[in-house]
């Protein structure tokens, strides 16, 4: 394929597991392949080995540059020397920041369309800001075509920083391979085998980091209200991080260790049927979310969300119609609503296939994978060849 049909990825992260972002870059790299370009995905370790698997296709290339974050000349430099290698018309970079070396590197080097991929949870920036910075921001960004966020809460965030042109901030939000839910179907069951929960337990989920920001600490306080009043419910914590051992003990204090289980990280959560096996999922950030993709993936499921109001997340979650939005801080409100949706299946269900239509309408991967395909590569998305009744 020539290198004027080359699209440069910088992504830092490790794709470690088949999560929403492996599976977009899968869908996105099939989708340039019917349309005869190849993409280069440049991350922060080497992909492991069933997501390698899962994007083997020709017009795709792997690269590792281990520490992306950062404004340096050794950043300029890796930039350069993988821009030198492929010669990629297109250079998109996503995660760790706007205000780095790439834009200015890439048009140097003879490139013409280069894109940021804001992905970035953080607090809305205060009105009042450092002019100087906000100028050394705009001169950085400057090469830019575009800035693509994954919702509106992000867009405001990078408009309120005002390194961006207005102009050029766009939202595209993340999507879910809804092909790839319905296979999944009915996989609940072997999900609850393998860790031993009864088919009659009613389950809650969560799935993120086990880091403060998260809430986990907030949903356990939660889930002992909650088990008083239904000791047949079940909490499941899906994820790693520096404090779970902290958690683990914190369930033990607080008398409902034998009714959590920690999953540790699930390398490809839709097909292993952790979703599947859910009856409610919560997120209770404490972070300005972005736009999170597992609680797009569990509402895909028919699975009610409940999430706290921070972020993206009341964008996602249509509060009394696909699950609940509350204040981060409320514990009883959180317990009330996991109390409200465990004692009602009615209701339940109902929520349920309001999310999955919601999902449908809104999050299909295929829609969010022709809107960057249009975007990078200007061919128009009616020219590629859809993927939307392929299993992705």
């Amino acid at each position: 394929m020539s290198s004027r049909k080359t699209i440069l990825y910088i992504l830092g992260l490790k794709p470690e597991k088949i999560g929403g972002m492996e599976l977009f870059c899968r869908a996105f790299a099939k989708t340039l392949l019917a349309i005869g370009w190849r993409v280069v995905f440049c991350c922060e370790g080497n992909p492991a080995q069933p997501v390698r698997e899962a994007i083997n296709f020709p017009n795709v290339a792997w690269e590792v540059v281990p520490v992306q974050a950062g404004f340096s000349p050794k950043r300029a430099m890796e930039c350069a020397t993988l821009i030198r290698k492929y010669k990629p018309s297109v250079v998109i970079y996503a995660f760790n920041g706007v205000l780095r070396p790439y834009p200015w590197v890439a048009r140097l080097l003879g490139v013409r369309r280069i894109f940021y991929n804001d992905h970035t949870s953080r607090s809305l920036a205060p009105g009042k800001r450092n002019l100087l910075k906000v100028a050394a921001g705009r001169f950085v960004t400057l090469p830019l075509t575009a800035s693509i966020c994954v919702s509106d809460y992000v867009r405001r965030c990078e408009l309120a920083e005002r390194f961006i042109a207005p102009d050029r901030v766009e939202t595209v939000y993340n999507g879910i391979d809804l092909c790839g839910v319905a296979a999944a179907m009915g996989s609940g069951r072997h999900f609850r085998e393998r860790y031993g929960i009864a088919p009659d337990k009613k389950l809650v989920l969560q799935v993120s980091w086990m880091v403060p920001v998260k809430g986990v600490d907030k949903l356990l306080q939660a889930a002992r209200l909650v088990l008083d009043a239904v000791p047949d419910a079940h909490f499941v914590l899906a994820g790693e991080g520096s404090h779970r051992p902290a958690y683990e003990a914190l369930c033990e204090e607080l008398g409902i260790a034998d009714s959590v289980t920690w999953t540790g990280m699930v390398k490809n959560p839709l097909k292993e049927g952790l979703f599947d096996a859910a009856d409610i999922c919560c997120l209770f950030s404490q972070w300005q979310e972005a736009c999170p993709l597992a609680v797009l993936e569990a509402m895909a499921f028919g699975v009610p969300v409940i999430s706290s109001n921070t972020g993206g997340l009341p964008e996602l979650v249509a509060d009394s119609r696909t699950g609940y939005v509350i204040d981060k801080d409320d514990i009883p409100a959180l317990a009330e609503k996991i109390m409200k949706l465990l004692a009602d299946s009615d209701l339940r269900t109902q929520l349920g296939l309001n999310a999955k239509a919601w999902i449908a309408k809104n999050f299909d991967l295929t829609g969010t994978v022709d809107a960057y395909v249009e975007r990078l590569t200007n061919v128009p998305a009616q020219a590629a060849v859809s993927i939307a009744k392929t299993h992705i």
